[in-house]
C-alpha cells in the first residue's frame, strides 16, 4: 500500500515539474524501479531465511515491472488535469 501511495505521489510530482514527455518516461522508469527496490528492502529488512531472500527478490523483479506502470497511469492523468486547468483559464 505504501509504495501504491510512493507511485501516485511521484507520478505527480513528475507530472508538475517535468515538461518532456521523453524525460517524464525516463523519470517515471527510475522512480518505479527505485520504489520497488527501496520499498521491498525496507519492509523486509529482517530476512533472515533464504526462502524469504527469494521471495523478496520475486517482490522486487515484478515490482520493476509494474510501479513504472502505476506511475506513467497517474503522470497521464495529472498531466491531462494541468493542460485542462491551464486551458480554461
Amino acid at each position: 500500500m505504501l509504495s501504491i501511495i510512493l507511485d501516485i505521489g511521484c507520478g505527480y510530482l513528475i507530472a508538475r515539474y517535468v515538461n518532456h514527455i521523453w524525460l517524464a518516461l525516463l523519470a517515471s522508469l527510475a522512480g518505479g524501479a527505485a520504489i520497488a527496490i527501496g520499498a521491498n528492502i525496507l519492509i523486509y529488512a529482517t530476512a533472515s531465511d533464504p526462502s524469504t531472500a527469494e521471495e523478496i527478490m520475486r517482490r522486487i523483479a515484478s515490482g520493476v515491472i509494474l510501479h513504472p506502470l502505476v506511475i506513467l497511469v497517474a503522470l497521464l492523468l495529472f498531466r491531462r488535469k494541468r493542460n485542462e486547468a491551464s486551458s480554461n483559464q
